[in-house]
């Protein structure tokens, strides 16, 4: 399995050929590719998993239902969630197993 990790530390396990139909929370087309998409998902509470099709994204509410696709359908599912909190103390960072 092949893992990939954002700049706060968040990591998700790359699945090629994979698509989470009917789970879609949002679809983006921003820059920053790859990295980029992930970082949104972390972003977003209720993403657990992206989607990706050459520079489209769609955020992932489920992981469940992976449709097999022809290589041209990509995904990457959340595995730990590393979410910075800034509150009265400052900023402090806490982890999520998902």
């Amino acid at each position: 399995m092949q893992y990939a990790r954002t700049k706060n530390g968040s990591t998700f396990i790359i699945q090629c050929s994979a698509d989470y139909k009917g789970n879609d929370i949002a679809k983006l087309k921003i820059g920053g590719g790859v990295p980029g998409f992930m970082e949104r998902c972390v972003a977003n509470q209720t993403c657990v998993a992206v989607s990706l099709k050459k520079w489209m994204c769609n955020l992932e509410s489920r992981k469940g239902g992976a449709a097999s696709k022809s290589g041209d359908v990509d995904s990457a599912v959340l595995t730990k969630r590393v979410k910075i909190d800034v509150g009265e103390e400052g900023v402090e960072e806490t982890e999520e197993e998902d």
